[in-house]
């Protein structure tokens, strides 16, 4: 990720943006990224199960800044699969996916 710090520009390592198989939200107080939410899609343990374009249950994790890097902490799964969902839908549905594991 990118970020600015004392008045320059840094590489910093943050959660990887994995496209459709991983949604992230900043959520920040005041607009500043200092936590980032990230719900990556968890298919079953057989990883046959894996099937492009279906529904997944998703894993949500929160980096939080800590000075230096994020640190991940990993929280719930969901109960129910999502295919095109935001990540703001699926908390309105399934709010407990915020509590840690």
């Amino acid at each position: 990720m990118l970020t600015y710090q004392q008045g320059q520009y840094k590489l910093i390592e943050g959660p990887r943006n994995g496209g459709y198989e991983q949604l992230y939200k900043f959520a920040g107080e005041n607009g500043i990224g200092n936590k980032i939410i990230v719900a990556e899609r968890r298919w079953q343990t057989n990883p046959t199960d894996y099937c492009a374009g279906c529904p997944s249950r998703m894993q949500f994790s929160i980096y939080t800044w800590n000075g230096e890097g994020y640190d991940k902490i990993e929280l719930g799964l969901t109960q129910n699969k999502y295919l095109t969902e935001s990540i703001d839908e699926i908390l309105q549905k399934e709010p407990n996916v915020l509590n840690p594991q």
